[in-house]
């Protein structure tokens, strides 16, 4: 059953891509595992936005949220039919490998002829403490200095983008993480 799932599916991205290289195999082994680790020699690694799992609820599937996080190229995380794509959303972290899910994004976005929507979360605990500008002042933000710091990291990933990619819409989104999450949560 499981062959005769798989040669539809080649057949039918054949049909639907014919151009792009197209492979298949079954691979045993904990899902999560197995896609991270396919990720690595990928170009693309390609889910559902909800699995089979017992999340109940979730707008995203685990499975794509931990590929998100870990993949090791970009991950696509696809909708169900009948949900029409206004934007492509891509997380900013401000690194190296997300400068290419940024550049990826743009890309994508281009050929869709749709927006962006770049969004950053961060957390007190996981962003840097600038240093102060004069050593004799404390080491502490102030109110707000956090918040402006998330902005300009969003806003210089995506220095030069916008330029390249003129036709793209772009709306970016900067909050805390659990303002986001309860955001999302109300789609």
């Amino acid at each position: 059953m499981v062959e005769r799932l798989l040669a539809e599916a080649e057949k039918r991205a054949r049909t639907v891509a014919p151009d792009v290289e197209v492979s298949r195999a079954v691979v045993t082994g904990e899902p999560l595992t197995v896609l991270e680790a396919q990720s690595r020699a990928a170009e693309l690694v390609v889910v559902g936005s909800r699995g089979l799992g017992s999340f109940v609820g979730l707008i995203v599937g685990s499975t794509a949220v931990h590929l998100a996080a870990h993949g090791q190229c970009p991950v696509l995380v696809v909708r169900e039919l009948g949900q029409g794509t206004e934007a492509i959303v891509v997380g900013v972290d401000g690194s190296s490998a997300g400068a290419g899910a940024v550049d990826f994004a743009f890309a994508e976005a281009a050929l869709s002829r749709v927006g962006i929507v770049a969004l950053h979360a961060w957390t007190p605990w996981n962003a840097p403490m600038p240093p102060p500008q004069d050593e004799a002042m404390p080491y502490a933000n102030e109110p707000g200095a956090l918040a402006a710091q998330e902005e300009r990291l969003l806003h210089e990933a995506l220095v030069g983008r916008q330029e390249a990619y003129p036709g793209v819409s772009v709306r970016v989104t900067c909050m805390p993480r659990g303002r986001l999450t309860r955001n999302s949560c109300r789609r």
